[in-house]
């Protein structure tokens, strides 16, 4: 499924938690986690969920008198929706245009960072579709 809607600063706070979790959580769990960052009101995280089930974000089923809410998709099949969103619509498709805006952005890394990346590479290079597509030389870091 692709993200159609703008995710908020808070709804990307609440999917962190509901990914991290290993159970559906209540309006209460989720609140409680949240608080560390910032207090917020029963009734406005309650909203957030709502917000994020209307969008097809999460699901949710009733246990009793509350519903327990769980993301629909992982953290990377919604980071994709929104890669593509992104690179299609600032970058017109050109995928190296962004990764080329990113670097830039970022300037500097940390070495476990640059080593991670060069692995990533690496893996992408072995995967048969990707060798077929893209010159081996495209593909560095």
């Amino acid at each position: 499924m692709t993200i159609e809607k703008k995710l908020g600063d808070l709804e990307l706070k609440v999917m962190s938690i509901l990914w991290t979790s290993r159970t559906p959580l209540g309006v209460a769990a989720v609140s409680e986690r949240l608080q560390g960052e910032r207090t917020l009101a029963y009734t406005t995280v309650m909203t957030v969920l709502v917000n994020l089930f209307k969008k097809g974000v999460v699901d949710r089923a009733k246990r009793g008198k509350a519903y327990l809410y769980w993301a629909r998709e992982g953290q990377d099949q919604l980071a994709r929706g929104l890669f593509e969103r992104l690179v299609s619509g600032y970058y017109g498709g050109q995928v190296e245009e962004f990764f080329a805006a990113f670097l830039r952005y970022r300037k500097e890394f940390k070495e476990e960072e640059l080593i991670e990346i060069r692995r990533q590479l690496e893996e992408l290079e072995g995967q048969p579709e990707l060798e077929s597509q893209t010159p081996q030389h495209a593909i560095s870091v």
